[in-house]
């Protein structure tokens, strides 16, 4: 008796209506592993160099002096963190909580390597700088400025807010007049929450 392709895949166990699904699935899967081979840890200020290095080589964000870095490592080092392996930097998120809001931590840069964009590691990064700040202080909101044309940044914080059930509002922030010159895009804010005790793990 000759099978239907509808039973070969009711054998295999994947309805044809499920199999796109399974198909995400596997990717977000293998994206998941992806990220999950480099170490997550807080920066140092021996990392400053190599931060500066990831930054200038990514060309999506504001490339800050040498000194910015260093500064972050050295005062900032429990809102800021790196992806690594073997000596080598994927990964960087850096934040700070706001002085007038003490519940709200601002990220201020998150960067990924070019070679490993679309492993989800920018999500990592995120997950773990907002667990470990939870674990010092009640965070109610994370917030973060967003030109138009990241369109990355914008996916990946409206992700962290879907994943925990938050509101994501967009409000202007910088202008463009506020920058000096004509090669720089307005900067909107984002901010979620409220987040509650919510959490969610690092690779979701």
């Amino acid at each position: 008796m000759r099978r239907s392709r509808q039973d070969d895949f009711t054998l295999q166990g994947l309805p044809p209506i499920n199999r796109r699904a399974q198909c995400r699935l596997t990717r977000r899967r293998t994206e998941q592993m992806a990220s999950l081979d480099w170490t997550v840890r807080a920066l140092s200020v021996d990392d400053g160099p190599k931060v500066w290095k990831l930054i200038r080589d990514a060309e999506t964000l504001d490339l800050n002096s040498p000194y910015t870095y260093l500064m972050l490592g050295k005062f900032f080092a429990q809102t800021c963190m790196i992806a690594e392996r073997d000596d080598q930097i994927a990964g960087f998120v850096s934040g700070f909580f706001l002085p007038e809001s003490a519940d709200t931590l601002f990220i201020w840069q998150i960067a990924v390597q070019p070679s490993q964009r679309g492993n989800r590691l920018g999500t990592r990064l995120l997950n773990a700088l907002w667990t470990a700040a939870s674990d010092r202080r009640p965070v109610s909101y994370l917030a973060a400025t967003v030109t138009p044309n990241n369109a990355a940044s914008a996916a990946l914080f409206r992700r962290f807010a879907k994943a925990r059930g938050a509101k994501c509002a967009v409000e202007p922030c910088f202008p463009l007049q506020s920058f000096p010159g004509l090669d720089h895009e307005p900067e909107y804010l984002y901010r979620i929450g409220p987040l509650g005790e919510c959490r969610r793990p690092a690779d979701q």
